[in-house]
């Protein structure tokens, strides 16, 4: 792979990752937790998600629409 395909899919991958990980260092308001929680694989539960901050609530059934 040339040098600057390699350069292309990096700031490709930045200009995705970037404003994920900034909303989720401003959500998480402890930025050593945080940048210690994305070096690594970190799977959490819904539950899990909503206690540590990143959601705000979890949805268990899905509303059912009524047709008209």
């Amino acid at each position: 792979m040339s040098w600057l395909i390699k350069k292309m899919y990096f700031r490709s991958f930045m200009l995705l990752i970037y404003p994920i990980f900034t909303i989720f260092f401003i959500v998480i308001l402890n930025p050593e937790r945080a940048r210690s929680d994305t070096e690594q694989n970190f799977f959490i539960s819904a539950e899990e998600a909503k206690t540590y901050g990143i959601i705000d609530r979890v949805v268990d059934k899905l509303p059912s629409f009524s047709q008209p």
